[in-house]
């Protein structure tokens, strides 16, 4: 099944501005990855670099490079189709849906998963060892 072009006017402009907003933040966590904690200009305590700063490298390039793939995604379903040929095909959209859901759960999961391990007070390890 192949998308017809011309898309509908409004959904060409809401393709374009949620493409571009998933572009800005992959490039938010990927480029923000780069410093150093509370060494970034929005680095007050309650802050979206306080938030970013939580996070692993690892977890901050795979959210950026996430944000990026769809980003670039979400503007090609809505160009017309020689503008941008390398993508997922529309009908094919939920494998592109689940592998950047794989990637983010996963990511995710495993700063928890370290997080829990080298927490000092973990539930997971007895306290006491006498």
């Amino acid at each position: 099944m192949n998308v017809a072009w011309p898309v509908p006017g409004v959904l060409v402009v809401l393709g374009y501005s949620a493409g571009l907003c998933c572009l800005v933040f992959g490039l938010w966590m990927v480029w923000g990855g780069r410093a150093t904690p509370g060494e970034s200009p929005d680095a007050s305590p309650g802050g979206p670099a306080a938030w970013r700063d939580r996070l692993t490298e690892a977890t901050r390039l795979t959210l950026g490079l996430c944000g990026l793939f769809v980003g670039y995604h979400l503007a090609s379903y809505v160009s017309p189709p020689t503008w941008l040929g390398l993508r997922v095909p529309p009908e094919r959209w939920w494998l592109l849906a689940g592998g950047v859901a794989l990637a983010i759960l996963g990511t995710l999961g495993t700063d928890w998963v370290v997080d829990r391990v080298q927490r000092p007070d973990s539930p997971a390890e007895p306290k006491d060892r006498a």
